[in-house]
């Protein structure tokens, strides 16, 4: 199993979007996601109105590159255990998902 971590920034600080989004991640069992964890959201400090979360999860090896093609169609980043996108390089798994930044540990 692996451990991965997903910092994400949503377009919004609505508690109810960030459900949707908890909602759409949890129901992807088939991607055998385990022991997954949410923080609380707190504002993001680049823009307004917009709210940034920490998800930790476990998953096992062969299932990572099934998670990131659902996360997002496009992922960049110079090490392979540290990637990142966004609405403008790739189309996310949610509207309100504005950036991801996902590491492997």
């Amino acid at each position: 199993m692996s451990k991965i971590i997903i910092r994400m920034v949503l377009n919004t600080e609505d508690e109810e979007r960030l459900e949707e989004v908890k909602q759409t991640l949890l129901s992807q069992k088939n991607l055998g996601m385990e022991n997954i964890s949410f923080s609380p959201m707190r504002p993001y400090f680049r823009y307004a109105d917009y709210g940034e979360i920490s998800i930790s999860l476990n998953i096992k090896e062969e299932s990572i590159e099934d998670l990131k093609n659902y996360l997002s169609s496009y992922w960049q980043g110079e090490y392979e255990d540290d990637l990142e996108t966004d609405q403008i390089m790739g189309t996310l798994f949610h509207p309100n998902v504005y950036y991801m930044n996902l590491q492997i540990l």
